[in-house]
């Protein structure tokens, strides 16, 4: 887990000061006032072929909230996403793009 915590006027402040906007701008989701965060690690298996397959895969991810990092490989068909994220959602968000999708076991 990693708290942002907020000072009187409301501003994220990150542990040790500063201002806290790269901190708080690397989330895409609203933070409420010392929400925690998890931060969760998806691996999955995605049946790709082509470049074409992959870059579906990415703009999917691209589109979820919460994600923070992301790798797609068309070679290991192997896709990781980090982040404040469900598992269940990022694999069923993937399956509606047609492609064979499970987690990496």
């Amino acid at each position: 887990f990693f708290r942002i915590s907020t000072d009187v006027s409301g501003s994220p402040t990150p542990p040790g000061g500063g201002d806290g906007k790269k901190v708080y701008r690397s989330f895409r989701g609203v933070l409420d006032r010392g929400q925690q965060v998890k931060m969760t690690e998806v691996t999955l298996r995605v049946a790709m072929s082509c470049g074409g397959c992959s870059g579906a895969v990415e703009r999917i991810i691209k589109k979820m909230e919460g994600v923070e990092d992301y790798s797609v490989s068309l070679e290991t068909q192997k896709v990781v996403v980090k982040g404040n994220v469900d598992p269940q959602k990022v694999l069923e968000a993937i399956a509606k793009s047609g492609k064979k999708t499970e987690l990496w076991q």
